[in-house]
């Protein structure tokens, strides 16, 4: 029989020094950017990044879990800050550090996955195995000339072993539940912080991505032009740990941190413009309400009447926040005139007969731009169509569903709002795969954790019924 009675994630005699560890990360960075040597982080980072991971997955694995996500939130600034310094785009992907930090647990993966087979470890390996066969199929019909597919697949893989090594934790869920909530309450009040400083004021080094990508759906390198990515690389990434915080900030009992992310966390969220993001969050709030406790729904609304009243205050006070969320409101109302919807329509019925019933796919290393006018960043299933094929297409998100039905059929105490909250955080984002990509990167950091631990919900929640019958 199933127990309960495994400590992984308890507090240990090594925490005070993994602590140590970051903190002298932290300083190791700070030192190099105030002497204006960002270039020699190009390696550097990565590499003791690395080596401190390795310490905290060995002997601080709580640390551990906190690590991976504060290096997945802030790494992308961190690179914007050495490039700016560097003058130039320097070598490696914006999420090559928490990647390389991520794959440690890929030993969890391997030790653990063949004892899950029989619940829910085959659609892990589907997906991993979907991935695997995009990259063996890239390096056959894309020569490899640069990192891009080695990129690529990181991006995909990370994500859904660092989501197994959540589940993993299942008989300590309550705890894990904690780390996670604390995890994104904070963390998204540090990029909230960042996101408004960077749309107020623009700081050098997001002005320098901006002029040297030239990427126009990102904004102008102005205060109040940048369409808000705070710490990611872009707004549609940012919203998912968005939502999740946002959403995190209501579950009972609320404090004046959480009451805080959630009114920075919307600014922050608005300012990114991005209108699927919004409607996503409307969603989530009103399944959450739905679900949760009748006494703590009343209080919510409360809250949320509150929260809007003094958002409408702060954005009616800024007339340049103002006038950009009234315009980016009022193309609700014309969605016909809408040229990034129209182009991403017809982008999607010009490929339609070319790639969704290719059975074989290219691969990856090949990319929407070489044969229409959208990106590979403007959706989520004409680039997994392009790079897995049919069949391969197919397999994922056929593994997705096998574990959605397994979280939702959970039966959850319904005085567990966090539980709750994980259970629609599972399916809230599914409009977001419309307008950008899901499983890679950050998106998919944020989407298998919540799949991972609306399963561990599930181990949880069933064992004990057993042990306690």
């Amino acid at each position: 029989m199933e127990n309960l009675v495994t400590h992984p994630l308890s507090k240990t005699s090594h925490d005070q020094y993994g602590q140590f560890a970051i903190v002298g990360l932290a300083i190791f960075l700070g030192f190099f950017f105030l002497i204006g040597a960002g270039r020699l982080l190009v390696f550097l980072y990565p590499l003791t990044a690395l080596i401190v991971g390795l310490y905290l997955f060995q002997y601080c694995p709580k640390l551990y879990i906190y690590y991976v996500f504060w290096l997945w939130f802030l790494s992308s600034l961190i690179r914007r800050i050495i490039d700016f310094q560097a003058g130039e785009f320097t070598a490696g992907g914006f999420y090559t550090t928490p990647e390389l930090v991520t794959l440690i647990s890929l030993t969890t993966f391997i030790r653990e996955s063949p004892k899950e087979l029989k619940s829910i470890g085959l659609p892990f390996i589907l997906c991993l195995g979907t991935i695997a066969y995009g990259t063996l199929i890239g390096l056959i019909n894309n020569p490899l000339t640069d990192l891009s597919i080695v990129d690529t697949a990181l991006g995909f893989i990370c994500p859904i072993i660092f989501g197994f090594h959540l589940y993993s934790n299942w008989p300590e869920y309550p705890e894990l539940c904690r780390s996670v909530y604390n995890i994104f309450i904070y963390g998204i009040l540090a990029m909230s912080v960042y996101g408004l400083y960077q749309y107020v004021i623009a700081p050098e080094w997001d002005r320098f991505y901006l002029s040297f990508t030239g990427i126009q759906a990102r904004g102008t390198p102005e205060p109040f032009g940048i369409r808000v990515w705070s710490t990611t690389s872009a707004a549609h990434q940012l919203s998912f740990p968005m939502i999740a915080g946002i959403l995190f900030s209501l579950c009972p009992p609320i404090t004046w941190i959480s009451y805080i992310t959630l009114v920075l966390g919307s600014l922050t969220l608005l300012a990114g413009v991005v209108r699927t993001a919004w409607l996503c969050l409307v969603l989530t709030i009103f399944l959450f309400i739905v679900l949760v406790r009748q006494q703590y729904q009343s209080k919510i609304v409360g809250i949320l009447g509150f929260t809007i009243a003094l958002i409408s205050t702060v954005v009616i006070s800024v007339s340049e926040f103002s006038d950009r969320i009234s315009q980016r409101f009022s193309t609700f109302q014309s969605l016909e005139s809408d040229e990034a919807l129209n182009l991403r329509t017809e982008a999607f019925y010009q490929l339609f007969e070319d790639i969704v019933f290719d059975p074989i796919g290219k691969g990856f290393g090949f990319f929407l731009e070489s044969i229409s006018d959208i990106s590979s960043g403007d959706g989520t299933f004409l680039p997994m169509l392009l790079w897995f094929g049919l069949i391969g297409t197919v397999i994922y998100f056929c593994s997705i569903f096998l574990l959605l039905g397994k979280i939702l059929t959970t039966p959850i105490d319904p005085s567990d709002s966090f539980s709750i909250a994980v259970r629609v955080l599972c399916i809230s984002p599914l409009p977001m795969m419309f307008t950008g990509q899901y499983f890679p990167e950050i998106p998919g950091l944020v989407v298998w954790t919540f799949l991972s631990l609306g399963l561990a919900a599930h181990r949880y929640y069933c064992v004990r019924q057993i042990l306690y019958q």
